[in-house]
């Protein structure tokens, strides 16, 4: 389907990272699928974390919660387009939706999701959890799902809001799919 996509000059390919080539769609990609949204070429520096949440997103709608839930996932790109554009605002890597209507505890809320691969200041998570739980559009819960490098801070961070907002946040591993691109090259094995 790939090679198929690249030949009628929908889709374009490129080695940008350990691993498997990188498909991404091209303007006239965009437009057969009905978007039109920004081109954009992956940047190899983003790719990293652009794969890690595509991992949490994938191992998130695989959760029997998610289905039951009738749960609906929107992408980072989705929620600066539609509630900041042209801003530059800190915005979640996800969301996650719960149908209002299917009885579960948290019908009805929106969740923020973060993914951290690399460690960020105990200050600046600190901002972002109080901007994602406490300002329009106001969260119901934060999720972290985290690399191993990150966590300690995340948690740090967590620890240092006052309870109602430390109790709102989750965190968890990230899943191990997420980290196979976010090795070293030194640590690839061949």
């Amino acid at each position: 389907m790939v090679a198929r996509w690249c030949a009628e000059g929908r889709a374009a390919t490129g080695q940008q990272t350990l691993g498997e080539p990188w498909v991404w769609a091209t303007r006239k990609g965009l437009e057969a699928c009905g978007l039109n949204t920004k081109l954009v070429r992956p940047m190899e520096k983003r790719l990293r974390h652009t794969h890690a949440v595509t991992d949490v997103r994938l191992a998130v709608e695989r959760t029997s919660a998610y289905r039951q839930a009738r749960g609906s996932w929107r992408a980072e790109r989705f929620i600066r387009d539609r509630q900041y554009p042209g801003q530059t605002v800190h915005v979640p890597d996800g969301e996650v939706r719960w149908s209002a209507d299917t009885g579960a505890p948290w019908a009805g809320e929106t969740w923020a999701v973060e993914v951290e691969l690399t460690r960020k200041t105990v200050q600046r998570l600190i901002s972002i959890m109080q901007v994602a739980l406490s300002q329009p559009p106001g969260y119901a819960r934060l999720v972290y799902a985290c690399s191993p490098e990150s966590v300690r801070a995340v948690l740090a961070a967590r620890a240092e809001l006052d309870a109602p907002l430390a109790s709102r946040i989750d965190v968890h591993n990230l899943p191990k799919s997420a980290m196979r691109l976010n090795t070293s090259k030194r640590e690839v094995e061949p």
